[in-house]
């Protein structure tokens, strides 16, 4: 790359939006101190969103929470489960994020033993003093008074449930719970409706069947109701993700098809679904080396529905880009074995779907010579005189191999119509505190320190009107003292406000 084009790149992003300002401080959201309930415990696989009760601004968190309260018992080779047992926590903050406060565990309804991890979030569009978040359920008979010993398997997860907060997320409690057949869900995710639809959804994969099921709330008051197939016909495995188009009052559906490891999405218009449509390359099981352990993640992807780029051409015509959804994924470069994040744009109908190497660390782009993963993605749609804005992203060994580092950037189109992605640092290198379980691909010591993260629009900033962004995030910054097959300490979580 000459000089002249680094300047021409330089002068383009800038056009483009692509700088932000320096990175900011993260905050503590749990484990702040020995006082601190949660500091006798493991929280992680963070979820994110934003309530509103009245002219309150509520953020919140939640994730596997496993906060110590009796229910969960570890000894040095093993772990013991009792009915009542929780790892659906959360915490929210009436201050934009600097400090945080602890909600507690969702208790289990009757019939159900344990609510098993696999968060996710989401505020009514409707009314936005509610929120629901999810989590995996055991039912009652699969854990004895007595308690489970060891790993819990596959025929453990029954379903799940979905929990409801009417204070912007201050306390919850079980609005309805889910299962197709006692069969094992894996994954969660939630989304909501706009306008004139006040529905509230929720998907889950079906490990027995290999597909995703997608369930609905009428009102968000109503219980959970199944709806069609999505992807009739294809198998399919990995968390599913949902987001709602505004603009058109469609649901899409994303998830990874097996035996090719691609994405497909699928668009719910009322409540009849479209067809599948192919949407990423070969995805990546992610096992990252760090230091000397091996971090075990889900093939990581992210996706939002916003505004599509425009362009004005040499003829003086504007051009509406076929980007209005965009993801990003995790993938493999098969010729250094690297994994790194890569790009799909898709038209908000799906009638277009198309790789953006440009967007991501795809190799030949940046200066990138370790892994990234964990990509994660966010659209603000813009208003009167506040411009739309994508925000990414992605965890990352570049900084330090033996640490992990969090970049983030806008997923942004160029004046002449070309993508392109600019990572800034958003938190420095951080130590890893995993478990040491076994089980990731060549036997490797592959410990678990959270799956994925989503972001969230935190809105905009009160002084400067500019579009602000949340994200928790797993931090073993209080050092690893202990780790063993089941657990480790400690591992916490942490946030960030940034624009």
């Amino acid at each position: 790359m000459n000089e002249q084009w680094k300047l021409a790149g330089v002068v383009g992003l800038l056009a483009a939006g692509l700088f932000s300002g320096c990175a900011p401080d993260h905050r503590t959201v749990s484990g702040r101190e020995d006082s601190d309930p949660t500091w006798r415990g493991t929280q992680s696989e963070t979820a994110s969103a934003v309530a509103a009760v009245g002219r309150d601004v509520i953020f919140m968190a939640t994730y596997n929470d496993d906060t110590d309260d009796g229910k969960v018992v570890y000894t040095n080779n093993d772990r013991v489960v009792y009915p009542g047992a929780s790892l659906l926590g959360w915490s929210y903050s009436r201050d934009r994020g600097v400090t945080w406060t602890y909600g507690g565990k969702v208790k289990p309804p009757p019939g159900v033993a344990a609510l098993w991890g696999d968060p996710a979030i989401v505020v009514s569009r409707t009314f936005p003093n509610r929120v629901y978040i999810s989590s995996l359920a055991i039912a009652q008979e699969k854990i004895p008074p007595s308690g489970h010993h060891g790993w819990l398997d596959e025929g453990s997860i029954t379903g799940a449930c979905v929990a409801r907060s009417d204070d912007g997320g201050v306390h919850f409690a079980i609005q309805s719970c889910v299962t197709e057949s006692g069969h094992f869900y894996d994954g969660s995710t939630l989304a909501a409706g706009f306008g004139n639809d006040p529905r509230i959804f929720a998907a889950f994969l079906d490990t027995n069947a290999k597909k995703i099921d997608v369930w609905a709330s009428a009102d968000g008051l109503a219980p959970f109701t199944k709806l069609a197939d999505p992807f009739p016909g294809m198998m399919m495995y990995s968390h599913p993700r949902l987001a709602y188009d505004q603009a058109s009052g469609a649901l899409l559906v994303a998830a990874i098809r097996i035996p090719e490891q691609q994405i497909y999405m699928n668009r719910l218009v009322g409540t009849v679904w479209q067809q599948p449509v192919l949407a990423s390359n070969p995805v990546s099981r992610v096992d990252i080396p760090v230091g000397k352990q091996t971090i075990r993640a889900a093939p990581g992807f992210s996706f939002d529905v916003g505004a599509p780029s425009v362009t004005e051409q040499e003829d003086g015509n504007i051009r509406v880009g076929d980007d209005a959804i965009r993801m990003l994924y995790t993938t493999r470069d098969a010729e250094t074995q690297r994994l790194y994040i890569r790009g799909t744009g898709c038209s908000a109908d799906l009638r277009v779907c198309r790789d953006v190497p440009q967007w991501g660390t795809t190799p030949g782009n940046l200066s990138t010579p370790g892994h990234q993963w964990n990509p994660t993605v966010k659209a603000w749609i813009g208003f009167i005189g506040v411009p739309p804005i994508w925000k990414a992203t992605y965890h990352t060994t570049d900084d330090d191999p033996n640490a992990v580092s969090i970049k983030q950037g806008n997923l942004g189109v160029l004046p002449n119509g070309t993508p392109a992605f600019l990572p800034l640092d958003l938190v420095g290198p951080k130590p890893v505190c995993p478990d040491l379980r076994y089980g990731s691909p060549g036997s490797a010591k592959s410990g678990y320190w959270g799956d994925y993260n989503e972001m969230a629009f935190a809105g905009l900033n009160p002084g400067s009107k500019t579009p602000e962004f949340l994200l928790c995030f797993s931090d073993s910054t209080k050092g690893c003292i202990s780790q063993s097959e089941f657990t480790s300490e400690h591992l916490h979580v942490s946030s960030v406000v940034f624009q």
